[in-house]
């Protein structure tokens, strides 16, 4: 994957209790992705081949998930991001990051970013 400015910064322990607290979305899109609402999402990996984003995204709709996938050139290169949920805050985004790490839904490494809604990188 291609390196980002804005990687996930370390967040203390969400206590098991606490939720996730997902923004609303405009009306008219999917829910919860990308939606151009203030907030925060969770960027899962980066591919070069679509084909490979789409594959990923249908993985974690099978597992209950919904996610997104964005396109972004970078350094002349075009790659395809997989995003995963919108959340009110950080803490809450990275709280989803590592509930679908706990259920093997990340890449092999485990890593997600949690990135502003928006963002360009």
């Amino acid at each position: 994957p291609p390196p980002e400015d804005d990687l996930a910064r370390a967040v203390s322990a969400v206590p098991p209790a606490a939720a996730p607290t997902r923004a609303p979305a405009a009306a008219g899109e999917e829910p919860g992705i990308l939606s151009g609402a203030a907030g925060f999402t969770v960027h899962l990996g980066s591919f070069t081949d679509q084909a490979n984003a789409e594959k990923y995204k249908a993985r974690l709709a099978a597992a209950g998930e919904t996610a997104a996938v964005s396109e972004i050139v970078m350094d002349g290169r075009r790659w395809f991001r997989v995003m995963s949920g919108q959340f009110a805050t950080r803490t809450a985004a990275d709280a989803h990051g590592r509930e679908l790490r706990r259920r093997g839904l990340t890449e092999d490494s485990g890593s997600y970013m949690v990135k502003p809604v928006g963002g360009t990188n």
